[in-house]
């Protein structure tokens, strides 16, 4: 569906606020595998915890910090079935 280095977009929602994000694959996820984080723990944010594994392919996401923010970037993994070329 995806392949890294596409950009992507996706919306999520918490405690009834909806919030649009955007970023870059940065890992194809087969099905039935929990990701590796570890090479991204070092200069991302990581948005998940104890991940374990999904039944279809799924995907890494870097979402880049506002422009002039010194943040680091954020590692998302969301449900592939919401993301949407960017």
């Amino acid at each position: 569906m995806f392949n890294r280095g596409d950009k992507v977009k996706w919306s999520s929602q918490s405690m009834g606020n909806h919030v649009k994000k955007a970023g870059v694959i940065v890992a194809v996820i087969p099905p039935i595998v929990k990701p590796d984080i570890t090479q991204y723990v070092s200069d991302h944010s990581v948005q998940f915890t104890n991940p374990g594994y999904r039944d279809k392919e799924s995907y890494l996401i870097s979402v880049a910090p506002k422009e002039g923010s010194k943040a680091r970037p954020k590692l998302y993994w969301p449900v592939a079935s919401l993301l949407k070329k960017a």
